[in-house]
């Protein structure tokens, strides 16, 4: 099946400590219908069967989480971190000369509107979370190591921004 996910993690440092406190806040997964495949499904976003498509989709759901997390939690965020694995998603977002089609365009233009360019990073799919959401994660998993991937993302992110994969 495919889908895209979102996770969001807060990360916090203490007095006394080197490391950051990485706490899970949120996840939301989102499951393409097997109909989609076959043709137009009604009252749902088609991603025209492509993957970049996909990856956006996921994007721009993540900065309207982002937008959520920040509004509601009625907190002070010195930096926000936004990933994809994406490749493509990545140049979309930080090209703003090219014309984009209509459907990249309002996705684009709605990341663009609710986080920062230089927000977003390149994450390696081996190393982001968000993947499980859509490949699934069973409740009785017993992979624990899947499960502490999930609930506290990948190891780097305990780290000074300096040791994390590079921006691109």
């Amino acid at each position: 099946f495919e889908g895209y996910g979102v996770v969001v993690y807060k990360r916090e440092y203490y007095e006394g400590c080197e490391k950051a406190h990485v706490s899970f806040v949120f996840a939301k997964a989102h499951v393409v219908p097997s109909a989609m495949h076959k043709g137009k499904v009604p009252n749902q976003e088609d991603h025209g069967d492509s993957m970049p498509r996909l990856e956006l989709n996921a994007a721009r759901l993540a900065a309207i989480i982002r937008d959520m997390i920040v509004q509601q939690s009625g907190e002070h965020y010195d930096r926000i971190f936004m990933f994809t694995d994406s490749a493509t998603v990545l140049k979309w977002i930080y090209d703003l000369d090219k014309k984009f089609c209509t459907f990249e365009n309002f996705r684009v233009r709605k990341i663009r509107l609710l986080t920062e360019v230089s927000d977003w990073r390149h994450i390696p799919s081996k190393q982001n979370p968000a993947d499980i959401c859509s490949h699934g994660l069973s409740a009785y998993d017993s992979d624990l190591p899947k499960w502490q991937f999930f609930l506290h993302g990948p190891h780097w992110l305990t780290m000074p921004e300096e040791f994390w994969p590079p921006v691109w």
